[in-house]
């Protein structure tokens, strides 16, 4: 398999400004979807499908637009955060060349990072800005959220603010990385990659049977282990100054169409997540190796957005609800006002 990777020029091993620029591209998409999502009251796509394909006939022009607008695919802003999160975390590690990794520094480190801004957020959405009645649910529902397991049942997956069950599903994934790096060091990243590809496939086959078919399952931690790895050896790669993809741009081209064609064929539906990181991380890995040393002016706002990425993570989802009815509400007393 050697002769898949070449090596090029010795990247630097500090901070890798263009790691900021996918953070800031991924929360743009996802900032996309969810404005879009608000936007249409959720119908933004066709939900009518014949034999696994989809159906033009007798919808709204407008709403084919919208279905394969390219921000309507923005929810695989996770995927590239979770390719992301794995490369750093993997990257921090590896660039220290230790032998082992410093379990109390690593927990240390992940949790004051993450954590206290998003208990703050939590508290703001639960007492604050939702101020629902504190029954028993909701202390439950509270308390779920606060240890972060709140991602393992449907009936708390959304609340509070939709996107905090990938903050829960990331904080799972910081739990696992220890034994990932274990295994990882006893036979090695592909066939560790391989087993996770197996648990991937698992989940994918098991999320098709209408029972299991739910929100908490889809997005299981064990289903994206292996997207989340798949950065880690991406990290790995780079840091040996190896690309981790060697396929030109006709394949990229060609994985990037079968990605966005999925929302057209049921049976692509359930490894769309697959198709947008295999695109992502092909694209991208030539991104990070490509010889330009000055940043243009676009990569240097995508950089600004990027360190600012997690805080927007955190806070945009209700205050875009809240934005929009506040429009909508101007909208009516100027009606009103002008009749």
């Amino acid at each position: 398999m050697q002769d898949l990777f070449f090596m090029i020029k010795t990247p630097t091993k500090k901070h890798i400004q263009k790691l900021d620029v996918l953070r800031g591209i991924a929360i743009i998409l996802v900032f996309s979807i969810h404005s879009l999502q608000i936007c249409t009251n959720g119908k933004y796509e066709i939900t009518n499908f014949k034999n696994g394909v989809i159906q033009f006939q007798g919808q709204p022009w407008k709403l084919v637009f919208i279905t394969f607008f390219p921000l309507g695919y923005g929810w695989t802003g996770v995927q590239l955060f979770l390719l992301i999160s794995g490369f750093l975390i993997h990257f921090s590690f590896i660039k220290k060349k230790a032998d082992k990794l410093d379990l109390k520094a690593y927990f240390n480190k992940r949790f004051w990072r993450i954590y206290p801004p998003y208990l703050l957020t939590l508290l703001f959405f639960a007492f604050i800005f939702v101020q629902q009645p504190f029954t028993r649910q909701a202390f439950s529902n509270l308390l779920k959220h606060i240890f972060m397991l709140h991602n393992l049942s449907d009936d708390t997956f959304y609340t509070y603010s939709p996107a905090f069950w990938s903050l829960a599903l990331e904080f799972q994934l910081y739990l696992l990385y220890p034994v990932l790096l274990i295994f990882k060091n006893r036979y090695g990243f592909k066939k560790v990659l391989v087993v996770l590809f197996g648990f991937y496939a698992v989940c994918v086959f098991l999320s098709l049977k209408i029972p299991l078919q739910s929100a908490w399952f889809v997005n299981i931690v064990f289903k994206n282990w292996f997207i989340w790895a798949l950065g880690a050896y991406w990290a790995d790669n780079y840091f040996n100054n190896k690309k981790t993809f060697t396929f030109g741009w006709p394949f990229i081209i060609g994985i990037g169409l079968v990605f966005y064609a999925s929302r057209a064929w049921v049976p692509l539906h359930a490894i769309t997540d697959l198709l947008a990181t295999i695109f992502y991380l092909s694209i991208f890995d030539k991104y990070l190796f490509s010889n330009k040393n000055n940043l243009n002016l676009f990569e240097k706002v995508l950089i600004e957005i990027g360190i600012v990425s997690y805080s927007l993570y955190l806070v945009h989802q209700p205050l875009l609800g809240f934005f929009y009815k506040y429009c909508n509400l101007i909208k009516i007393i100027n009606v009103s006002f002008l009749m």
